[in-house]
């Protein structure tokens, strides 16, 4: 058995197109299935992905990206890997060289979530567990109750009239909308990556978390169609902005629902949050969102989830750090649903 492996290039594109379309058990048209898979890994900032072939057949593959990070006092590039694939016939030697070659360049890695071979390999390739990652869901219409049913039943929602898509949101939380802590509050949505101002976490606010900056921006704001709409909020206090929450509306039919990807703050606290939280979840269930599901680990951040009315879900998600050897940083840890590719899934039918 002879192995090549590269790097994906655009003459590769239709390889993992093939191979992948499969796994994630999608049949798209060919324009979108294109349009997709050069905005999914051509058009973002900062990538590289191996492969592996065997001959003139793709059998392994593993995507990666550097997102900026708060790493203690620093904030640093780190890589991120998602879409590791290697086909069974070349397991494990193929599927661990590629992630080999990864681990050999020269930024520290992260991993939040994956599945169970993963999370079985990692800890054997001497990456450090880092502590779980919460999920959470909150109820913002009735369609929430068809949701539970679907799973009871074991349908998909898709199998529900299309008119329940129209049912409108609530919120359901107690209190108020949200006050803004020490000042009056102000909130703004994004639009473009020119009207975002520094929002960026003070040093020692955690020992590790993302930093999104306006080339996310630009990014996900190129997303197709399908995919739905990312929302960016601005929020400021006495005019001086302070925080951002990232968001995303989908569809999952019949219903429209949500995800709050991300949050970052100048001044972290619980109230600061509490408030961003909730003026987020205000404004998703206005767009239809009938549940928001959410991801964090951040302690400040889970009492603000909690008092909003999130409930926290069963399946927290395994997380992974390597860096040469090096063990990781000790402290909170503020990982997001946008580590790895969680931001951009499930993917449209």
């Amino acid at each position: 058995m002879s192995i090549e492996y590269t790097n994906l290039s655009l003459e590769r594109l239709d390889d993992v197109k093939g191979l992948m379309l499969p796994i994630w058990e999608r049949r798209w048209g060919e324009d979108f299935a294109r349009a997709f898979f050069r905005w999914r890994f051509f058009e973002r900032p900062l990538w590289d992905a191996a492969l592996a072939y065997d001959g003139t057949c793709l059998v392994a593959f593993l995507d990666s990206f550097i997102r900026r990070c708060r790493v203690g006092t620093q904030i640093i590039p780190i890589r991120q890997t998602a879409d590791w694939f290697c086909h069974p016939d070349y397991r494990p030697v193929v599927g661990i060289k590629i992630m080999r070659m990864m681990m050999d360049k020269p930024e520290p890695m992260l991993v939040v979530g994956g599945n169970k071979n993963t999370q079985n390999v990692l800890p054997r390739l001497r990456w450090h567990s880092l502590p779980d990652v919460p999920r959470f869901v909150l109820p913002t219409g009735s369609g929430v109750m068809f949701k539970g049913l679907s799973r009871l039943l074991r349908i998909p929602t898709s199998a529900f009239p299309s008119a329940l898509g129209r049912l409108p949101s609530f919120r359901v939380f107690g209190g108020p909308r949200g006050a803004a802590p020490n000042g009056t509050g102000s909130v703004f949505r994004l639009r473009d990556s020119e009207s975002l101002p520094e929002i960026a976490p003070p040093p020692d606010s955690c020992a590790l978390g993302a930093v999104l900056d306006r080339e996310e921006v630009d990014w996900l704001n190129k997303a197709p169609d399908a995919m739905g709409d990312f929302v960016w909020l601005v929020f400021s206090i006495d005019g001086s902005p302070m925080g951002l929450s990232l968001s995303r509306v989908y569809e999952e039919k019949p219903f429209r629902t949500a995800k709050l990807l991300h949050l970052q703050a100048t001044d972290p606290s619980a109230a600061a949050y509490d408030w961003m939280i909730k003026e987020t979840a205000a404004f998703l269930a206005e767009c239809g969102a009938q549940w928001i599901t959410a991801q964090f680990g951040d302690p400040l951040v889970l009492q603000a989830l909690e008092k909003t009315g999130y409930r926290k879900k069963r399946d927290d998600q395994k997380a992974f750090w390597w860096n040469h050897g090096q063990k990781p940083p000790n402290g909170p840890y503020h990982l997001t649903w946008v580590c790895g590719d969680e931001s951009v899934m499930p993917f449209p039918d």
